[in-house]
């Protein structure tokens, strides 16, 4: 489509590209897995993940990258992991450390995309999971500007660490 428009991306943005033409390729012949898209799901999310790790190494600094890699691993994870708590998903553990490592960094912290993944990152029944999501779910809304759904995601900490009429506001002020 780029080259039809006479669009010409950065490296990076090349790299995010083809990172996500991996995930929806649905007709691809992958030869670890069967056809069809729930049957190619694990080699998609797999290619997705890599390709956006690959693309961390070479932009650490980026922090849309960095959220990248959150929504890659936890993306990944639901292929390999049956359960997501603490220490038992690699993946999913690692999801959350790194938004978490990312979340402190000057500006990081106004990134949209990694604070929506890494509020889907700590969205599990762990009180020592989701208390950790409670600082995405405090600073998501002072950023995004009336999405309807990233309006609602702070309502899964809310409801998960019992604070009820925070998690009421939130699907509020989502409709």
């Amino acid at each position: 489509m780029q080259k039809q428009n006479s669009i010409t991306l950065s490296d990076r943005e090349e790299g995010y590209y083809r990172a996500a033409e991996a995930l929806n390729d649905y007709s691809r012949n992958w030869t670890q897995c069967k056809t069809g898209i729930s049957e190619t799901q694990p080699c998609r999310f797999k290619a997705f993940y890599e390709a956006n790790n690959a693309l961390y190494k070479l932009y650490p600094w980026d922090a849309n990258t960095g959220a990248y890699v959150v929504l890659s691993s936890l993306a990944m994870a639901t292929t390999v992991c049956n359960d997501f708590g603490p220490g038992k998903c690699p993946l999913a553990d690692h999801a959350r450390s790194l938004g978490d490592e990312l979340f402190k960094l000057p500006g990081y912290d106004s990134n949209p995309a990694l604070i929506h993944y890494s509020l889907h990152a700590h969205d599990y029944p762990y009180a020592e999971i989701y208390e950790q999501g409670v600082k995405f779910a405090e600073r998501y809304p002072k950023i995004v500007n009336g999405s309807v759904h990233s309006m609602h995601m702070p309502s899964h900490i809310y409801m998960r660490t019992g604070q009820f009429p925070s998690a009421a506001s939130a699907n509020k002020e989502s409709v």
